[in-house]
């Protein structure tokens, strides 16, 4: 197996593992407290891009540019990253704030949930991604395996011991879940890598690490603004069980990016060293891959509805309508998606440019439609990925040609 079917296929599970855990929830919270528990888990996605300052993706990039990428160059590396960390504290309070404000965050529980999978995740990330850049591909698949694996087993504990499972319990699960996730990477670092103290130079120049990171930092705020907004508004413009709904579907949605995922987390370091012979490929058979993410698409919404019954039960009635809406957009990124990997590597200014076109686009396009509710909202997701994905194409076609 290469290294990107072996990501591809760990993620596969992971993702997998990810919807059984939000089927579980899903089936036993209330409607509206599902609802809550996603946006939350939204949220943290959020606070977790943001925080990471865009580092992951300068690792892999910096990395990605070394013809055989040593631990020297980790071990510097990682000295920022420790230097990181005290920012982080600092926007994690601002960040706290306007979360408490928008998501009207009250209780300890979500305070502490935001705090363990927004600031510690974060962590996680930034520390995973060396594995990513070294191209160590088997620790880096165990370990984006091992979160979901943690947090159905700790769920589990929880069911084991009692029947009364609120949304404070399922939170909690994923607090212990990140934290012993934690644990384990760090393990990991000193097992595989066998990093030192004395390893860390911490006076190193930031320079050239600052100017791959500064892109990067706005790219990363840009892109989860973008990519979750759509769940944002339904939270503030409409009802809860509407929300609770459209979580439903984009929790199933959501397992097509996760392929995509697996792409670029190949590509970027690929396309840093200047190896861009998937895209190639990809762009090569790209009309054999419409039609079949076409059929696939069109069996899924025959059978969504069925789906949605047996699996999230009757309680969510409107889930399937706003899957089937989505999913034709989800499938289409697996095709598209990938292209953003050589502007990762070659111009993530451009790419910035075209995520706060794409962000302003689903804003303008709910708001202004809004009387429509749901339906303005999923307009707006799928105007803003068409616009991004005919820009990003035409200008990758562009720098195709001048390269030859």
């Amino acid at each position: 197996m290469n290294s990107l079917t072996k990501v591809a296929v760990t993620n596969f599970v992971s993702a997998f593992l990810g919807f059984v855990f939000n089927v579980w929830i899903a089936r036993i919270l209330e409607v509206d407290d599902y609802g809550r528990a996603f946006l939350l888990i939204s949220a943290s996605l959020m606070i977790n891009q943001i925080l990471d300052f865009g580092l992951s993706n300068a690792y892999l990039v910096i990395l990605g540019k070394e013809k055989k990428p040593s631990l020297k160059k980790t071990h510097v590396i990682l000295g920022n990253l420790i230097k990181a960390s005290v920012l982080r504290i600092l926007f994690f309070s601002v960040l706290l704030y306007i979360s408490s404000v928008i998501f009207e965050i009250s209780s300890q529980t979500e305070f502490y949930f935001l705090f363990v999978c927004g600031f510690v995740s974060c962590t996680n990330k930034s520390l995973i991604s060396f594995f990513q850049g070294l191209q160590k591909w088997n620790q880096f698949n165990y370990l984006n395996l091992s979160l979901n694996v943690l947090k159905i087993a700790v769920l589990g504990l929880y069911l084991s011991t009692s029947n009364n499972i609120d949304i404070k319990t399922v939170l909690a699960s994923l607090i212990i879940a990140t934290i012993i996730h934690f644990g384990i990477i760090l393990w990991s670092f000193n097992y595989y890598l066998k990093f030192s103290r004395t390893a860390l130079n911490l006076k190193r120049s930031n320079k050239k690490i600052f100017l791959y990171v500064k892109p990067f930092f706005v790219l990363n705020v840009i892109t989860v603004l973008a990519s979750r907004m759509d769940l944002f508004l339904t939270e503030n413009m409409l009802s809860s069980s509407t929300l609770a709904n459209y979580s439903a579907a984009i929790s199933v949605a959501f397992m097509f990016p996760l392929v995509t995922s697996s792409i670029l987390q190949v590509l970027i370091p690929r396309s840093s060293s200047g190896n861009n012979s998937t895209l190639f490929f990809l762009k090569s058979n790209f009309k054999t891959g419409v039609l079949v993410v076409l059929v696939f698409t069109l069996v899924g919404i025959l059978l969504s509805k069925p789906f949605f019954e047996i699996v999230f039960s009757n309680k969510y009635e409107n889930a399937h309508l706003y899957f089937s809406c989505l999913m034709p957009i989800f499938c289409l990124g697996i095709l598209f998606t990938p292209f953003e990997s050589y502007f990762y590597a070659k111009n993530p200014w451009f790419l910035t440019k075209v995520k706060s076109l794409q962000l302003a686009i689903i804003l303008i396009v709910s708001v202004v439609f809004m009387n429509f509710g749901i339906w303005s909202i999923i307009s707006g997701v799928y105007m803003s990925r068409f616009f991004g994905w005919s820009v990003i194409n035409i200008a990758y076609n562009k720098s195709v040609t001048n390269v030859k």
